[in-house]
């Protein structure tokens, strides 16, 4: 539980210790707690902890109660839309980082006998991952499987390091497929991160335009750029090009002059680009499900066309996929968590999914560092 805690020896005083605090928090209120700070809504988290939406709903408020937040409307969580947001303040960041290491070290201990393997993957990588799921019903790994792709906002670089790769890294998780960690961190010391292929920046065209490649500068140029948010990797790396390459441009550092819309669904990026608003900018794998005659490729999709975008040098923007799990899986799940990893590697191959050209893995090899 979190509860106010002596300073007698020496430790410095945290923004969570209270004199007077009158109710102690209980366990289940933490699990709720950040359960909903992971997945963003009651029945997300109700279904990741087998629970019911009421009954997330009532540790939460009693949690805030415990923790004196539901005086002067203070509370631990921001309804925007849909999705409850954790509060900004510190003292809920820290009772996130505090209570999120506290269900980290319960999942272990709880699952040393557990023999599920819990798979978790980024949306736009579905397109080989069901295959992978489809698999897994049929293959005897000697272990019960549960599989599903993160939400949307788990692309965003921060989120996806600090929740994902850390529920991976505390063991709530067992096989991970994304984005690396960052290298020499705490969470890349627990991990094994293993490369699957290079995907590259493409944009959406009317199929009547003769270019089979488009130039960044012309992009940046043209001022219509349909984009993921600025917190995502493929944005980031994006944008990093742009800096490096185009900064003498009058709109290289304006965002506002050169992007027109953002969301992180490609879905919704590629309806801006069929309606004509400006030029669908995403990684190669990531528009997969759109090419004409692939499984989102509607009546409309026939009209356009994919093409790579380029730097001024005439190369492409690469960035990598990759599959991690723990360094020390509990033994009743490593020799499946080989066998699942050398599916993930026969989709990938049978997909004939690229290779980064120049071989290897810019990230693990050390030749590029990468977000």
């Amino acid at each position: 539980m979190v509860a106010a805690a002596s300073n007698d020896n020496g430790r410095k005083k945290s923004i969570l210790d209270s004199s007077d605090q009158k109710t102690a928090s209980t366990f289940p209120q933490l699990l709720s707690f950040v359960a909903l700070a992971e997945v963003g809504t009651y029945l997300k988290a109700a279904d990741e902890l087998g629970i019911t939406r009421q009954a997330v709903s009532d540790n939460i408020k009693n949690l805030e109660k415990s923790l004196n937040r539901n005086v002067d409307g203070r509370r631990l969580f921001v309804k925007e839309g849909d999705v409850q947001r954790l509060a900004s303040d510190p003292f809920a960041q820290e009772l996130l980082e505090r209570a999120r290491l506290m269900v980290f070290e319960y999942n272990s201990i709880n699952r040393l006998r557990d023999d599920t393997l819990r798979i978790r993957y980024l949306p736009q990588h579905v397109f080989f991952m069901a295959s992978v799921e489809a698999r897994l019903e049929r293959s005897q790994l000697g272990v019960r499987v549960r599989s599903r792709p993160l939400s949307e906002e788990d692309r965003a670089v921060d989120r996806f390091e600090s929740v994902v790769l850390a529920a991976l890294a505390g063991h709530a998780l067992d096989f991970v497929v994304g984005m690396p960690p960052t290298k020499g961190s705490p969470t890349a010391r627990k991990l094994t991160t293993r490369y699957l292929y290079s995907s590259h920046q493409v944009a959406m065209l009317p199929k009547s335009d003769p270019r089979d490649q488009i130039g960044l500068a012309e992009l940046v140029e043209d001022g219509r750029m349909l984009v993921p948010p600025p917190q995502t990797r493929s944005r980031q790396v994006l944008e990093r090009e742009i800096e490096k390459h185009l900064g003498h441009m009058p709109t290289a550092g304006r965002p506002d002059l050169r992007v027109k819309r953002e969301a992180f669904g490609t879905k919704v990026l590629h309806e801006y680009g069929v309606a004509g608003i400006g030029t669908p900018v995403v990684p190669s794998d990531i528009a997969n499900p759109f090419f004409a005659g692939n499984i989102h490729g509607g009546p409309q999709t026939a009209d356009f066309k994919w093409v790579p975008v380029c730097l001024p040098d005439g190369t492409f923007i690469y960035q990598e996929v990759f599959a991690s799990h723990s360094d020390r899986p509990h033994k009743s799940k490593a020799n499946a968590i080989e066998d699942l990893f050398r599916l993930v590697q026969e989709e990938v191959r049978d997909r004939q999914l690229e290779k980064h050209p120049q071989g290897g893995s810019r990230y693990l090899d050390g030749i590029r560092p990468q977000q």
